[in-house]
């Protein structure tokens, strides 16, 4: 997609839509449950490093309303990404910046490339995700509990007490 990457709705309400476009009254609003994100992804399995990332930045991002289920996916290879930039680091500083090949030409030790390039992806996924204070001030969190201190109790079912008070008008019931 060429140009810049659309405002979301809510954003574009809150500046009062300055440009008087048409808003996307369709525009999906992803859910928030907290199990997707209270138990440490499978794919994290082996991964010492990335589930140490997983558990800081998830409950910082979700205290700040920055993540919903549809970014899970983005949080793990976020975090996979993240310890390949660490592991790929240690080892460059073991070795020598420089090394030769078996036909004895010197190249630039790949444990640089592979962390660069790491690191690149970081980038990346730190500005989709809003944890880049430049990323942060374009990113708008979740309305939920705005306004509201209650809102997150909204949509949580009842109850199978609370609608047997209902049924219950006071008096003594004659069963």
């Amino acid at each position: 997609m060429r140009g810049r990457k659309p405002l979301p709705t809510d954003v574009k309400r809150a500046r009062g839509n300055p440009g008087h476009g048409r808003l996307n009254d369709a525009e999906p609003r992803p859910s928030v449950t907290e199990a997707l994100f209270v138990q440490l992804p499978a794919e994290l399995d082996g991964d010492d490093g990335a589930r140490q990332y997983w558990l800081q930045l998830v409950p910082v991002l979700r205290l700040a309303r920055q993540i919903t289920d549809a970014d899970r996916p983005l949080m793990i290879a976020l975090c996979l990404e993240q310890s390949l930039y660490h592991e790929a680091t240690r080892r460059a500083r073991e070795t020598a910046l420089l090394t030769k090949t078996k036909g004895g030409a010197v190249v630039q030790n790949p444990y640089l490339a592979i962390s660069r390039r790491a690191l690149m992806f970081c980038a990346k996924l730190w500005a989709e995700l809003g944890m880049t204070p430049s990323s942060r001030s374009r990113v708008t969190t979740s309305s939920l509990g705005r306004d509201d201190p209650w809102a997150e109790f909204a949509d949580v079912p009842p109850t199978r007490a609370a609608l047997l008070d209902d049924d219950d008008d006071g008096d003594e019931a004659t069963h």
